[in-house]
């Protein structure tokens, strides 16, 4: 989620190298960049809610781990704006199941009597990592440039991924 903020950053220094200056054409690229993986895992919800009910959430977890992993490597790699919002779709297409699938363990991990508790937490904490992942970026990106933090970030994914299966497996629950 930290990457929400500053995709359009992102996009901003693509548009610059692309040489597009033009107000309404800047306002349409950072625009589509930012909605496109919405729109995507909007589209996919469906899909992962329909296998999480079939798999289960830690194979979801583990699945969509790994796919939101390779589907975040893309963004780190383009150069136009065009790529950008195909990366970013495609990324949200792959990734959109990590958040109803940690739910969903997070639920059947709770003490009884407890779960809105433990999910109060976990709402907090996803709110501490949207403001930690911009915080990072803005450390990285002037070091290393944007692109080095997108690929930290997939790499990242793939490392929870590489550890959800170590700790877990695919089992379910």
């Amino acid at each position: 989620y930290g990457s929400v903020t500053i995709i359009s950053i992102y996009t901003l220094e693509m548009l610059h190298h692309a040489g597009i200056t033009r107000a309404a054409d800047v306002n349409f690229w950072v625009g589509a960049v930012a909605i496109s993986f919405t729109i995507a895992s909007g589209a996919a919800v469906p899909l992962w809610g329909g296998l999480l009910d079939r798999l289960g959430p830690s194979r979801v977890l583990a699945l969509s781990l790994l796919c939101g992993g390779l589907g975040a490597l893309p963004v780190a790699l383009v150069f136009s704006p065009l790529q950008l919002t195909v990366a970013r779709a495609a990324m949200g297409l792959l990734a959109v199941g990590i958040g109803p699938a940690t739910i969903a363990l997070i639920k059947a991990r709770s003490p009884a009597g407890m779960e809105g508790r433990v999910l109060s937490y976990s709402a907090a904490f996803g709110a501490l990592g949207m403001g930690v992942g911009p915080f990072v970026a803005g450390q990285i990106g002037p070091l290393f440039g944007l692109r080095a933090y997108f690929a930290l970030n997939a790499l990242l994914i793939l490392v929870l991924f590489g550890v959800w299966l170590r700790t877990r497996g695919w089992r379910s629950p």
